[in-house]
């Protein structure tokens, strides 16, 4: 795909580049209710923020402003168009990012952000280490992750 950049230049997105983008809009838009919102959000904002010359905060700001409009949609029409129109915003910022790059960095940044959709997608939406009402009473110790190994030891030492 052709795109054209600031400079009034153009460069060739690779078909991963585009995938990752519309993968991108997409989950930006899934989890951004959910409860790895934070998670995601501060892992998408470095990604973005690297790509964007250190714009971090403002990447964040952007995020977490699709995630305000979604929480205040008062209802399931004007929450769908909603998230039809963050989606594609997050595409499209994320395509224009993309686009500025050499085709290595661009590989690298798709390769990134496939890596930050996958980790919290599983077929039908947000999944893998989602953790969510939990209530724990008296000595407890916490874990997640994947291939992790935890040794609790509870009591009085002598």
């Amino acid at each position: 795909m052709d795109r054209t950049t600031g400079d009034g230049g153009t460069t060739v997105l690779t078909e991963l580049a585009t995938a990752a983008a519309a993968a991108f809009g997409t989950a930006v838009v899934e989890v951004a209710t959910s409860d790895v919102w934070v998670w995601f959000r501060g892992a998408a904002a470095r990604l973005l923020g690297r790509a964007s010359g250190g714009h971090e905060a403002a990447e964040a700001h952007g995020l977490e402003s699709t995630a305000q409009a979604l929480a205040e949609a008062t209802d399931d029409e004007t929450r769908e168009r909603l998230r039809a129109e963050h989606a594609q915003l997050w595409n499209e910022h994320l395509l224009l990012l993309l686009g500025r790059m050499d085709e290595e960095r661009q590989r690298l940044l798709a390769e990134e952000i496939d890596t930050l959709t996958r980790a919290f997608r599983t077929e039908g939406g947000p999944a893998r280490g989602t953790l969510s009402g939990n209530t724990f009473h008296g000595p407890t110790n916490f874990q997640t992750g994947d291939h992790s190994q935890m040794v609790n030891k509870f009591g009085v030492r002598e």
